[in-house]
């Protein structure tokens, strides 16, 4: 075990592991899109918007340009962590391109 590893598991009193695009999605449209599950065991999440358009996300599946966090073309991200953001970083994650093919990363630190 690796000095961050143990960092993490001493930070959050437990084994973590990441995965990156737990659900399979890297690209979405103009309709709203679920990018991650309700997930309890979800400590740290990051989601950073790849593309030229402007990406939003929610907590809802009616995620829109009037109902969302707004992340700024290429590059404009969201961190969520346990210890600062409580319970959201386990909620549902909704997305929405403001175009089509709007490219995203999503990288969780979970529970292992």
């Amino acid at each position: 075990m690796g000095a961050l590893s143990r960092y993490l598991e001493k930070r959050f009193g437990m084994p973590t592991r990441h995965i990156v695009n737990p659900l399979g999605v890297a690209s979405v449209g103009t309709t709203a899109t679920k990018l991650l599950n309700n997930n309890p065991d979800r400590l740290m999440l990051l989601i950073i918007n790849l593309s030229a358009n402007v990406l939003y996300v929610g907590f809802e599946s009616d995620v829109s340009n009037t109902k969302g966090i707004y992340l700024v073309s290429r590059g404009g991200h969201l961190v969520l962590v346990a210890d600062e953001d409580g319970e959201l970083v386990g909620q549902e994650i909704w997305v929405v391109g403001s175009d089509t093919a709007t490219t995203l990363y999503c990288v969780v630190t979970e529970a292992s």
